[in-house]
Parts: C-alpha cells; sequence; structure tokens
C-alpha cells in the first residue's frame, strides 16, 4: 500500500443539498446505481428539472431509509472502488459486489494482509474516512507512516 501523507484540510459536513468548499458534495435522497460494462455508476435526482441524470464528478452522500452511505465519483463518472487519493488524503472504497459497493469505509479495514485505519469522524482535524498515518487511535493502538495498524 503506497499512500500521501495526509494533510490538515477542512472537511466538507454532510448535511445539506450543495455544500461550496473545495470538494462539491451533494447529499441526495433520490438516487440509483447501475452497472455497466463493470463499472458502477451514480444516478441523481436534477433538482431543477427533476430527471435523474448520471452523476458528475465529485462527493454524494445518499440517504436511503435513514442510513447514508458516501460516494466517490471520479472523471470518468464511474463510482471510485478500493483506494483512492482526493486532496492528499486517502480513501477507502467498498470493491465487493452488492448494495454497498463503492461505499466508504470507516473504521478498522483489512486490506490484503493489512489492517489499516480510516477516519470514524471522531479528530475533527482529519476527514472522515481518510487514512490515519503516524496517529493514535481511539482503542490508543497507533498507526505508522502508510497507515497501517501496529500490532
Amino acid at each position: 500500500l503506497s499512500v500521501s501523507p495526509h494533510k490538515n484540510a477542512d472537511y466538507i459536513n454532510q448535511i445539506g443539498n450543495e455544500l461550496s468548499t473545495e470538494k462539491c458534495q451533494f447529499l441526495v435522497s433520490n438516487f440509483k446505481k447501475e452497472t455497466r460494462g463493470g463499472h458502477t455508476i451514480l444516478f441523481v435526482q436534477n433538482p431543477t428539472t427533476g430527471v435523474q441524470e448520471q452523476a458528475t464528478k465529485g462527493w454524494y452522500t445518499t440517504v436511503e431509509r435513514g442510513v447514508k452511505k458516501t460516494y466517490h465519483v471520479n472523471q470518468y463518472q464511474y463510482i471510485d472502488t478500493g483506494l483512492v487519493t482526493d486532496d492528499s488524503y486517502v480513501y477507502y472504497f467498498d470493491s465487493h459486489t452488492g448494495d454497498d459497493q463503492g461505499k466508504m469505509m470507516t473504521g478498522k479495514i483489512r486490506i490484503g494482509m493489512d489492517d489499516y485505519y480510516f477516519s470514524d469522524g471522531s479528530d475533527n482535524n482529519i476527514p472522515i474516512g481518510a487514512l490515519l498515518t503516524n496517529a493514535t487511535l481511539p482503542n490508543g493502538r497507533k498507526t505508522d507512516a502508510n497507515g497501517r495498524i501496529i500490532k
């Protein structure tokens, strides 16, 4: 796992319809996910026309039955999976098929043979979902420079 060191930056709170920050994030409740050619596509309702359109590059938090899931749509308009670097932070998006495919993961995640920790939001200086490097976790354990949990 090769990662970039994180930097301090403002994080977008997951509220509102469109937030004006460095990253554009939307909170959507009328959406659908579809797989085409091995890629997952997010469709969201255009608030002006009411028509569902393919999501463009950015961050999207969906709400369905009270459950929030955050996705990152890349420049090709596909939902990202696996490790993704955005604004010098590294995130992990579920790569398993199914309802959670592409969902941003938080907490302890096993990748290969190692465990990593992605922010759960308890540290306000680190964006939710960002890989913690050289950090002390809520349970007192530590991560190394690559974000691996030290055994």
